[in-house]
């Protein structure tokens, strides 16, 4: 019996640890670890090792949550909207993502149910982390050898460029070929492990080291969405943690930022890429995603309750006039977003889909801060803390970023989140079920 528990720590701690290398290269053509090989992968391990072993009596399986009510009905709705697409195989394609994500989703809620395995996922993103932050510090340096990829294989956000500012520098990758979608990687999983060796392995000074790690590194990434999302949720996460004397400071720090920002941005935005971005975000936003949104709202017009249908989106923005200097062929292989995840979900599913993904998120997010604050209240399940701040960092970063939407590292990374948080809801409910029936008796 303790073999099999070995065998699904380590299946667990691979996965984790693997997340920033997921679907990243290719052999012969075909992708490496991505959501296909392994939702094959799970079903097998599932099916021949747990199955008939003390693990399928997981008293937390996700199954029997009603958080998981609304990703099935989201999966199923996007059925009804893919009936109506045209390129049956493109908007297969992202509706079988979604699938997969599904299942991988239940696999891994049936197998992950107890505190050693936890510890594992924490471990497999600590070293997943560390790696992803080696790499890309040597790809700042100079050393070519930790690119990864070549310029052709490369995003096109990892470059910047700014007239008013004369700068043109690049934007640190990591092992993603794509500063945006690292830059949330850094910092749902920065803030994550801050929190967790801070608050429930009292190791302080590591805490520390980890947060000047991703602050540091976003800031090579020059991603203004992640470092907003980082900073916002570590605010919001230590005030709610913090006694009243701190809570105090924390207001004084943030009222002196608020009112000096205007001035520490003209001081010295123009020698720093991240700070000359921030400068110009106003702009960024009425030129270009304000404009995209509108047309996304177009699309949407059209059918209001399953929208353009999964994989068509790019080819119904380009249709309604966005960008229709760019070959027509980049959008008919493309699912498209419009640079914020929650309208790409209602502009390509619809408002029926849409809504049980949005109720999804939100119950997550509303269990998730429940768990939070009577952990640190109560001093029980003190792991469960770092699953608010982990949601919330994703909350925010999917405003303007909508990598969720389409880059399986991202997914895989949401996924761990969710499975964890079923874990501390199931066992809340149990404890608190218990603790009725000895009152009764």
């Amino acid at each position: 019996m303790k073999t099999i528990y070995k065998i699904n720590n380590w299946v667990l701690f691979f996965l984790a640890i693997s997340i920033p290398f997921l679907n990243s290269w290719k052999i012969g053509g075909h992708s490496i670890a991505n959501f296909t090989q392994i939702t094959i992968i799970l079903l097998l391990y599932y099916f021949v090792l747990v199955l008939k072993s003390p693990l399928q009596n997981n008293p937390y399986k996700s199954t029997s949550s009603f958080l998981t009510i609304f990703l099935f009905l989201f999966t199923l709705s996007i059925v009804f909207s893919l009936i109506q697409v045209e390129d049956i195989k493109q908007g297969f394609t992202q509706f079988f993502n979604y699938l997969q994500i599904l299942i991988i989703y239940i696999i891994l809620s049936e197998i992950t149910f107890y505190d050693n395995a936890f510890e594992y996922v924490i471990k497999g993103l600590y070293f997943g982390f560390l790696i992803s932050v080696f790499i890309s510090i040597m790809q700042y340096f100079g050393f070519s050898a930790f690119n990864l990829f070549t310029e052709d294989q490369l995003n096109s956000n990892t470059t910047f460029s700014s007239n008013e500012s004369e700068l043109s520098v690049s934007r640190i990758w990591g092992p993603f070929g794509n500063s945006l979608t690292f830059s949330l990687y850094l910092s749902v999983v920065g803030l994550v492990l801050y929190v967790y060796f801070k608050y429930y392995k009292n190791r302080k000074l590591v805490a520390l080291f980890l947060l000047i790690l991703t602050l540091l590194c976003i800031g090579l990434t020059i991603s203004r969405m992640a470092l907003f999302a980082f900073g916002v949720s570590l605010f919001i996460m230590e005030f709610i943690a913090g006694t009243k004397k701190y809570r105090i400071i924390y207001l004084g720090l943030l009222l002196v930022l608020f009112f000096s920002w205007e001035t520490i941005l003209n001081q010295i935005a123009g020698g720093s890429p991240l700070l000359s971005r921030i400068n110009n975000s106003q702009d960024d936003l009425q030129k270009g995603r304000l404009e995209l949104w509108e047309v996304g709202y177009q699309v949407w017009k059209d059918n209001i309750f399953f929208g353009s249908g999964p994989g068509n989106l790019a080819y119904e923005l380009y249709h309604h006039g966005w960008n229709t200097s760019i070959d027509k062929i980049v959008y008919t292989n493309t699912a498209g977003h419009v640079e914020n995840f929650y309208l790409t979900v209602l502009f390509t599913f619809g408002l029926v889909p849409f809504l049980f993904y949005f109720l999804f998120f939100l119950k997550y997010n509303i269990v998730a801060l429940s768990l939070f604050y009577n952990s640190f209240k109560n001093k029980i399940d003190l792991m469960s803390m770092i699953l608010f701040p982990g949601f919330l960092c994703f909350f925010i970063n999917n405003l303007i970023n909508p990598a969720l939407n389409s880059d399986q590292r991202i997914q895989l990374l949401f996924i761990f989140l969710l499975v964890l948080t079923n874990i501390y809801y199931k066992k809340s409910k149990l404890v608190n079920s218990l603790a009725n029936a000895n009152y009764r008796l």
